[in-house]
């Protein structure tokens, strides 16, 4: 038997589904299992019904005919709910009904808490097979030993596509643009280049070029670096279901301000995120301002010595586990 992940593109894409797509097949082929990637429908001929096929959610709708059809045993696995999910928060609106039988045949696989309730709430009758494995981060993550009083080094790190908060977060700094400040971007332009193009208008039409910078995709040592670095993650993204980067910062000791999506009560245990709750400019930028001139607001956001980050190698385990039992 094999065990095929079906995703699209290259499976050495930066951002935090191919990486969790990548630390799941590592653990499988070190658990025993044969498998094999595919980024596109090529060599799908090949695949023998006692193989195992392990769709990525993004593939899902272009191959919700091939996948129902297949005799082989599937797991669908979801990182979280396209873009009008978390803008609208009407999860109905993702589930077309003729994904009712794919999903009431598979194992389903989310890696979020948020996909999960909605995907009870979109799919009440299919019966679902559901198990929610988070993602985790490298055991070599690097955690911050020295802060400064305040928070003037910006951190973002999220892909260019729709939902990720970008154009709030400029257009929340401009209104603090006379404060000592400096954001760095880190993200995917490949994935929707037209956002990535209105994300450097908008740093310009803001009057920001002085203040922001919108870098391309780095290594993750570098983003660990970059973590050690700075001194606040902001992360207005709206379509989160687990927010990875959110993660990673708090194993890194950086302070996080964000849009409250998945997983923000464990996350808030850590003793290093605030949150919004929308995305009004102008009480964003006043929630931002105070951790820049009050050192005592700033200071209260320190992780909390008990709270430890849970490692790619505990997901794996989860993930093989889960497959097996399944098979």
């Amino acid at each position: 038997m094999i065990v095929h992940l079906l995703s699209r593109g290259p499976i050495s894409q930066v951002s935090g589904g191919y990486l969790y797509n990548r630390s799941v097949l590592n653990h499988l082929r070190v658990a025993g299992y044969s498998t094999r990637y595919h980024g596109n429908s090529e060599n799908l001929g090949a695949i023998a019904g006692e193989d195992c096929i392990v769709a990525d959610g993004l593939v899902l709708n272009e191959f919700v005919d091939y996948l129902t059809a297949s005799p082989c045993r599937i797991v669908l696995l979801l990182h979280t709910f396209p873009d009008s999910f978390g803008r609208s928060r009407t999860p109905s609106a993702f589930v077309p009904e003729n994904l009712g039988d794919l999903f009431s045949k598979s194992l389903v696989v989310v890696t979020g808490s948020r996909t999960c309730d909605g995907l009870r709430q979109a799919l009440p009758h299919a019966g679902l097979r559901m198990v929610c494995i988070e993602p985790g981060v490298s055991s070599s993550w690097t955690c911050k030993k020295h802060y400064s009083a305040t928070a003037q080094s910006l951190l973002c790190v999220a892909n260019y596509i729709a939902g990720k908060g970008h154009i709030a977060l400029l257009h929340a700094l401009s209104d603090i643009r006379d404060m000592n400040w400096r954001l760095d971007i880190f993200g995917n332009r490949q994935f929707q280049p037209q956002r990535y193009a209105e994300t450097v208008q908008q740093v310009g039409s803001l009057d920001l070029a002085d203040k922001v910078c919108c870098h391309g995709t780095v290594s993750h040592k570098e983003i660990n670096r970059r973590m050690l670095e700075a001194d606040l993650l902001v992360h207005l993204s709206q379509s989160e279901s687990f927010s990875l980067v959110v993660a990673e910062a708090i194993a890194s000791g950086l302070p996080v301000f964000a849009y409250r999506t998945g997983n923000a009560e464990a996350f808030c245990a850590s003793g290093l995120v605030q949150y919004v709750d929308d995305l009004d400019t102008r009480r964003t930028s006043t929630r931002i301002r105070s951790l820049m001139e009050d050192p005592q607001a700033y200071a209260r956001m320190r992780r909390n010595p008990s709270w430890q980050p849970r490692l790619w190698e505990e997901v794996g385990r989860e993930f093989a586990q889960a497959l097996g039992d399944y098979l």
